[in-house]
């Protein structure tokens, strides 16, 4: 009778740690939720820092001419308005993924920016009488299309940071009542099953309510929706209806 041989066991395989790439995979679709909002507030804080100082040199160049410029008569000053202040807030506390602070700092930094938008409008409505000639007409313009531009930036941001809950809720079991309806969302709509609105969406509700002063492929449903809409849309036909109309009656001499 032989003795039994012993039986080799394989080892088990020691986990494999995650490579850099995997992590750096993970780290992006962990955080792609919030980073259009980043962006956007870039721009926003981007918009501020340039708004203050173009209007400014608008009137500048209203009176004394373009010559401001090209003599070097004007010197910018750099004025970082609260979205800037916060920006660097925002990026540290969207690396280390605390979605909460994120989204208070972009509230408060919207409805700021909101405000310095609505301080913009006023400060050109009150020096609309001033702008004479083709100099006149094209720095008016030149301020509508800066206006107009922020007002589609901020109104984007505000809507896809409020939608449902925010980013991180919105298409999950944990989303609140919804602030807008989408066409892709109605249910005899084939072929847009589980899809749920991004920021490109907003930017596009944004563009087309300022544009053409109602919201073509997203219904707003709720109350605060509305009021903000409506302040869009006034601030929208201030820039379109009042600065571009004396703009082009400037530029045609009547």
């Amino acid at each position: 009778m032989t003795a039994a041989q012993p039986v080799a066991v394989a080892a088990a395989p020691l986990p494999t740690r995650p490579g850099g790439l995997t992590k750096l995979a993970d780290f992006s679709r962990s955080r792609s939720h919030e980073l259009p909002g980043v962006i956007a507030l870039a721009a926003i804080a981007a918009l501020e820092i340039v708004g203050a100082q173009f209007i400014l040199l608008s009137d500048r160049i209203n009176v004394e001419g373009i010559a401001v410029i090209t003599e070097g008569r004007w010197q910018p000053e750099l004025d970082v308005g609260l979205a800037g202040i916060f920006l660097p807030i925002v990026i540290v506390a969207w690396l280390l993924g605390k979605r909460r602070p994120v989204r208070v700092l972009f509230m408060i930094a919207i409805w700021f920016a909101l405000l310095n938008v609505v301080a913009l409008t006023v400060a050109v409505l009150g020096t609309i009488n001033l702008h004479l000639g083709s100099v006149g007409g094209a720095t008016l313009l030149a301020d509508a299309g800066f206006i107009w531009i922020s007002n589609v930036v901020i109104f984007a941001l505000w809507y896809w940071s409020i939608d449902a809950g925010g980013p991180h809720l919105r298409g999950t079991a944990q989303a609140r009542r919804p602030d807008f309806l989408f066409s892709q969302q109605r249910h005899e709509v084939t072929g847009w099953d589980r899809w749920v609105p991004g920021f490109h969406d907003y930017l596009h509700a944004a563009f087309v309510i300022s544009l053409t002063f109602h919201s073509a492929g997203a219904e707003v449903l709720s109350a605060r929706a509305k009021y903000v809409n409506m302040v869009q849309a006034v601030v929208s036909v201030t820039t379109l209806l009042l600065i571009v109309a004396k703009a082009m009656a400037t530029l045609s001499g009547v």
